[in-house]
């Protein structure tokens, strides 16, 4: 059996794309996609009400006019994994004095672009390839219920799921604490508590249990990021940075 595995693609619509193509291009009798599917930001697009537009992109002004450079900017922000929004100076000043508004557009349009790749998945995968999905701890819980509509994908979290040649995989995509209390995430032990209840769904052999977990076990050569010592804060901030940068 060969499986593809990917992960942390954060929103970027191209790398979805090529997900859903790997069967063909690799030969795969298995995806799995392992985590983190959703972007971090909305990124506001403030149209003048005269057909001229203007925006903040990594630092960058930019300014246009017309539907077809609209379009291009547009493309350009979802292949970097944001969320586009276009609105008026009133509705984008409103939302900057209230981060309520703001985590409410973020998850309208995250939910709605997942939803888009769920419809797309179900066009264009194989029927004969197995897709699994497990959002990682940067995804809200709110998305695991589009996941499991889907007529192709299967949602991989907490479950032991049946793959060809007699092997399963068992997933998950909580993590330990990060400094940034992200959606998904617990101490130790209860992560310990999770994993072992997942496992203990598998009935196949150890050489034949696959474990898809979004955190790398220790000291491992998958476990590659820095120490990080600041003190936790909010995702919420973090995905406000579209608003705060585009005055």
């Amino acid at each position: 059996m060969r499986l593809y595995f990917a992960t942390d693609i954060h929103g970027a619509e191209g790398c979805w794309r090529r997900f859903l193509n790997c069967s063909r291009f690799y030969g795969a009798d298995v995806l799995v996609l392992g985590g983190d599917l959703t972007g971090k930001a909305v990124i506001p697009i403030i149209n003048d009400g005269s057909g001229r537009y203007r925006s903040h992109l990594q630092d960058q002004r930019h300014d246009f006019e017309g539907a077809e450079d609209l379009a291009r900017y547009r493309k350009l922000v979802r292949a970097l994994g944001y969320y586009p929004a276009v609105m008026g100076e009133d509705e984008f000043l409103d939302a900057s004095r209230d981060p309520a508004k703001v985590d409410e557009l973020f998850t309208r349009e995250m939910r709605r672009v997942v939803e888009e790749w769920v419809a797309m998945a179900d066009e264009r995968l194989p029927p004969n390839v197995p897709c699994v999905v497990c959002p990682g701890n940067d995804d809200r819980e709110d998305i695991d219920q589009i996941i499991a509509s889907s007529k192709r994908i299967q949602l991989g979290e907490g479950r032991a799921i049946d793959l060809p040649g007699n092997y399963q995989l068992v997933s998950s995509g909580w993590s330990n604490p990060t400094p940034w209390s992200t959606p998904r995430e617990e101490d130790e032990p209860e992560l310990r508590k999770r994993i072992d209840a997942a496992i203990a769904q598998a009935d196949v052999p150890r050489d034949h249990l696959i474990l898809g977990l979004h955190a790398p076990p220790i000291e491992t050569a998958l476990d590659v990021a820095p120490m990080m010592g600041h003190p936790r804060g909010s995702g919420a901030s973090e995905r406000a940075c579209g608003f705060d940068c585009g005055s």
